[in-house]
């Protein structure tokens, strides 16, 4: 029938993790892609593109940290992670901080000082 969705050949992936592809009846694939994590291969219908290495991941693996990405660096992303805020629990009051090591803590001391408990 035109326009049924029909599987297609196996992607080439590790055999354990063999996934299908699927195509269209027009023989076109259809959108998605196959996690690029090696111990991963779940196909998603909305891949994340990371922008340091440009490969292609599931929602677990999307995060740079999470697919091990060669091209990012940790202490360089955390320098740019810039003004960030939480939310005092006694005054409701947002409390803000520069990212960085011992941010969170230094900002809380400090408002617990002023904090109208």
């Amino acid at each position: 029938a035109p326009g049924a969705w029909v599987p297609g050949p196996a992607r080439s992936a590790p055999a354990r993790l063999a996934m299908p592809e699927f195509f269209d009846a027009d023989g076109y694939p259809l959108v998605g892609d196959t996690c690029s994590l090696d111990t991963c291969g779940e196909r998603d219908f909305l891949p994340f593109s990371c922008r340091h290495c440009k490969r292609k991941h599931c929602l677990r693996h999307a995060a740079p940290a999470a697919h091990d990405c060669p091209n990012w660096d940790p202490a360089e992303a955390a320098k740019s992670d810039g003004t960030r805020a939480l939310v005092c629990p006694i005054c409701q009051a947002a409390v803000r901080y520069e990212s960085g090591p011992g941010a969170v803590e230094t900002a809380w001391h400090a408002h617990e000082a002023v904090c109208p408990r």
